[in-house]
């Protein structure tokens, strides 16, 4: 058993990763809840990263670190410690010598708390090894029975549910031993340590459809007998906690479930079709990655643009983009970089996404009244220094927001927009006076999520001149790009993950009396192309010469005429 001086552990992390006291403390009031560990709680509030979570162990315990998704493993091996133990402490056997049995373990605090139960059922000398939790996850999910087995669970189900009552239905659905709620139970593991973002459940005609969104493409994973449409909406909507009698009008609700030694937070929405209810559930996974500004890679000009727009004591700066495009990453980005002990940061959220230690953060409820609105007028009453309203969609909400902005706060929001222009003439659509938002607007940030090249597969090529004038980059032409030529990693699309491009408008003393004068989107763009604007296209484009992204996946996130050069449209 290690054997740590009181208090070391907590200050190296202190040292090394500038984490304050007080995250630690938080870290270490959950863990007191959960026993998932300091480490796993630290990078669940977003304070370390997975990388930096096994870096700090190899190096302060000098054990070795095993790339597991590069190791092939031995079922009999695997299986020398049952599934369950397994999954409870996110462990995998990976190699038998002797009597020496080597086990993969993210936290080695909690692989040797389940040090004698291990032993107990294998009989064998434990050495552990360290390796990231995401691949841990996917091995486990590779040797799962559960998957192996569904298929005949299911089958045998099936004939017993075509002619049962609604009764049976209900049984079924809320048997949480039984194959309906294991094979949803699976799924939903599998989408998170895949790294989706929805997980749509789908009534057809002819079967019943299960697809996961990863990385904004939709791609099917399974399909069942479709007389399992009523008891998988059932389940879920136990799960979420929802009226599962009601199948005739759209539902929305929550749920958390324990995913290795973590938990997660899902979204439920249910819509009445004519083959039966479809439900997306929305991946709330705020361990993904740490957030930073530093995580945002952005070109050295621009991030010193977004330094300078949140270094301001009070304003207004505003995210713009499509549903998925990541603004609530970068939203917390900022906050990341803001807070600290001497800042009183407020939030008011839709749903909350990512858990941070040092932040008062809410959650409307329109049900019982607490819209944003409401919430925004409560906060002002609360000292704060930062306010983060999730979003800015009626003009109820803009006005008070402005106003915070006026009196001395910092205000981060979010509003529906294509471009960083138009979202200025946004505000003014919604009827906020042009010299309000002249006044109150220190920034906007325009952004799309846009896929990356895949790392295991990528190899360098010469483009075509006419691609080159066709996507829209200027003489002379790079000589060389990159793309994916496809393997198993990728699905054999040549993409894996996704990186943000964005657009910074940076609202300073020039820009401020074009925008009190209340012109549109495309005198506001030609302007801002004077001082420099770096648009959607620009940041696209600049991704692809560094190697990180395809002209493929450019046309396919801004469209052909790649949003051309108007600040009307979707540049």
């Amino acid at each position: 058993m290690i054997q740590l001086k009181e208090g070391f552990f907590e200050e190296q992390l202190q040292v090394r990763y500038k984490i304050t006291p007080e995250q630690i403390s938080q870290a270490q009031k959950l863990n007191a809840k959960n026993r998932t560990g300091l480490l796993t709680n630290l990078q669940q509030m977003g304070v370390i990263s997975e990388k930096q979570m096994i870096e700090v162990q190899v190096e302060l315990f000098g054990t070795n670190l095993l790339q597991l998704k590069n190791h092939p493993l031995k079922k009999d091996v695997v299986e020398l410690i049952p599934e369950d133990l397994r999954g409870r402490h996110q462990i995998v056997p990976v190699t038998l010598v002797g009597n020496i049995l080597t086990v993969a373990t993210s936290s080695i605090f909690q692989a040797q708390q389940a040090l004698p139960e291990i032993q107990k059922h294998t009989n064998h000398f434990i050495h552990f090894v360290l390796a990231f939790p995401s691949e841990i996850n996917k091995r486990l999910l590779e040797y799962s029975k559960t998957e192996a087995n569904m298929d005949e669970m299911l089958e045998k189900r099936s004939a017993e549910l075509t002619a049962t009552s609604d009764t049976e239905v209900k049984r079924t659905a809320e048997d949480p031993h039984g194959p309906v709620a294991k094979v949803i139970e699976f799924l939903v593991n599998q989408a998170v340590t895949g790294g989706a973002s929805d997980m749509h459940f789908e009534p057809l005609a002819s079967y019943y459809r299960v697809r996961f969104r990863q990385d904004g493409i939709l791609r099917e994973v399974k399909k069942f007998d479709k007389v399992f449409t009523a008891p998988f909406a059932a389940a879920v909507k136990i799960m979420a906690k929802l009226d599962i009698a009601e199948s005739r009008l759209p539902q929305d609700g929550t749920f958390r479930q324990a995913i290795g030694n973590r938990l997660v937070d899902f979204r439920v929405a249910t819509y009445p079709t004519e083959q039966g209810e479809k439900i997306v559930i929305r991946v709330l996974d705020s361990s993904k990655s740490a957030v930073s500004i530093d995580n945002l890679m952005l070109p050295a000009s621009e991030k010193k643009k977004l330094l300078q727009m949140i270094e301001n004591p009070y304003g207004l700066i505003v995210v713009a983009g499509p549903t998925g495009s990541g603004k609530s990453t970068t939203l917390y980005s900022i906050l990341a970089h803001l807070n600290s002990p001497s800042v009183n940061i407020l939030t008011i959220e839709d749903p909350i996404e990512y858990r941070m230690a040092g932040i008062s953060q809410g959650q409307v409820n329109t049900k019982k009244g607490f819209t944003f609105a409401t919430a925004l007028r409560a906060m002002l009453r609360l000292d704060p220094n930062v306010i983060l309203v999730g979003e800015m969609r009626d003009l109820e909400t803009a006005s008070i927001g402005m106003q915070a902005a006026l009196t001395g706060h910092l205000v981060l929001s979010t509003v529906h927009s294509n471009t960083s222009c138009q979202t200025i003439q946004r505000f003014t659509d919604l009827g906020v006076e042009p010299f309000t938002v002249a006044g109150a607007l220190c920034g906007v940030i325009a952004q799309r999520l846009i896929r990356r090249v895949c790392e295991n597969c990528k190899e360098q090529y010469k483009p075509t001149i006419d691609e080159m004038k066709y996507v829209g980059f200027k003489e002379p032409y790079p000589e060389i790009l990159t793309r994916g030529k496809g393997c198993s990693n990728c699905h054999n699309d040549g993409h894996k993950g996704r990186l943000p491009i964005q657009e910074l408008l940076l609202i300073d003393d020039e820009l401020k009396p074009i925008v009190q004068k209340g012109a549109n989107a495309s005198l506001m763009f030609e302007e801002a192309k004077k001082r420099g604007l770096m648009t959607l296209r620009d940041s696209a484009l600049f991704r692809a010469v560094n190697g990180a992204t395809t002209i493929k996946e450019i046309l396919r996130v801004l469209g052909p005429d790649m949003g051309g050069d108007s600040g009307a449209g979707g540049h």
